[in-house]
């Protein structure tokens, strides 16, 4: 089991950046990887802070969120509604940490290029994706 998960934190590590070298630089999937790979390794070392929040909200969103939906409809309903609204609730929070983790790394990327990221702060940015973890708030008054 532990095995399991470092080989998927690694494979995480790797691919972190292949949706948008895919999407910007119209490599194939083997080359984006290896892209992404080596990125990761120039830019940001091994610290990816960035991943953690979206996950810490897909499980509080399969742990909590979800099974609370389903007691609640089903105490008020019954229990297949209660099964399927939870389901239906875990499915929405997914699809929406997915997509806002893609916009984040799509933003991560331009950062690494040093390009504009949009409506992401840089100073967070390279405040979640590098060795020194002091915070800059610089970013949260505007």
């Amino acid at each position: 089991i532990i095995l399991g998960e470092l080989l998927a934190m690694t494979w995480g590590i790797m691919t972190f950046f292949v949706t948008p070298i895919i999407a910007q630089e119209q490599l194939g999937a083997l080359s984006s990887i290896k892209q992404s790979a080596l990125l990761m390794k120039q830019t940001f070392g091994q610290s990816v802070g960035g991943q953690f929040g979206f996950g810490l909200i897909l499980f509080l969103s399969f742990f909590v969120i979800s099974p609370l939906t389903a007691v609640a409809i089903t105490l008020i309903t019954n229990p297949m509604a209660g099964i399927i609204a939870g389901i239906l609730i875990f499915m929405l929070i997914a699809v929406i940490v997915n997509t806002a983790t893609t916009v984040f790394k799509a933003a991560v990327y331009q950062f690494s290029h040093n390009k504009p990221t949009g409506e992401f702060c840089s100073d967070m940015i390279k405040t979640n994706f590098s060795t020194n973890s002091t915070f800059s708030a610089s970013c949260l008054i505007d």
